[in-house]
């Protein structure tokens, strides 16, 4: 396995997929959760970025990577969970050590182990209804990378699995001089509505029920 500048290339020839993940844990700091079953992987992925390359590996298989944004230089500051069943998406501050990550306080957010932002859902954490939520079943947050159109913003894969149809949207999560993230007293985090939401013309003819995601491409079109 090689983990530079130009991305991660996992290089496998009859090699062990438990061990395989946990080079790349260690490298990337990525994290990965699923089936605790090894199989032998062979074949080479990548070069390319570490959520590209872990994609196509684990295509298939039971696993699931968790760890899908990098926002700084080195190792990933922050880190972005989809989760599906509470039709919201988390983000934790990756700059605390493991003794932060078990309180409330530490880290570049000052918050330890817990969530610094989140979005979907106002009615999980109590600050809204259920007709506020915006995401349903989703999958694939993801940071748009720099150099590409809407950098820093973050696209979500609106799966729609109780709605009938799906949608992509991007959102600009609000920050305040010191890169943190706004709530105010009382109100939901934002931002109210998507800053760009894709769904078809006839909404049933885009429509996947379970995984699948989007992505940026250079030149501001995407891929989904």
């Amino acid at each position: 396995m090689v983990w530079n500048s130009q991305g991660l290339r996992i290089d496998a020839s009859n090699s062990s997929l438990q061990q395989i993940l946990k080079d790349v844990a260690a490298a990337t700091g990525a994290t990965v959760e699923g089936l605790h079953t090894d199989e032998r992987v062979f074949g080479i992925y990548g070069p390319g970025t570490a959520r590209d390359v872990l994609a196509k590996l684990l295509d298939g298989s039971g696993y699931n990577v968790l760890m899908i944004g990098d926002q700084g230089q080195g190792s990933p500051r922050q880190i972005v969970l989809s989760a599906r069943g509470c039709n919201e998406i988390w983000f934790l501050d990756h700059s605390t050590t493991t003794a932060q990550a078990t309180v409330h306080a530490g880290g570049k957010h000052g918050k330890g182990g817990d969530l610094i932002y989140r979005w979907g859902n106002p009615a999980a954490y109590k600050r809204g209804s259920d007709r506020d939520a915006q995401l349903n079943q989703q999958h694939d947050a993801e940071w748009i990378p720099e150099g590409y159109p809407g950098a820093g913003h973050v696209t979500i894969f609106n799966n729609g699995y109780n709605r009938g149809y799906t949608s992509i949207e991007e959102i600009v999560p609000p920050l305040d001089a010191n890169d943190h993230y706004i709530l105010e007293a009382g109100q939901a985090y934002g931002p109210e509505k998507p800053v760009w939401h894709y769904e078809a013309k006839n909404r049933t003819d885009f429509f996947s029920s379970e995984i699948s995601g989007a992505h940026r491409l250079p030149t501001g079109c995407g891929l989904r």
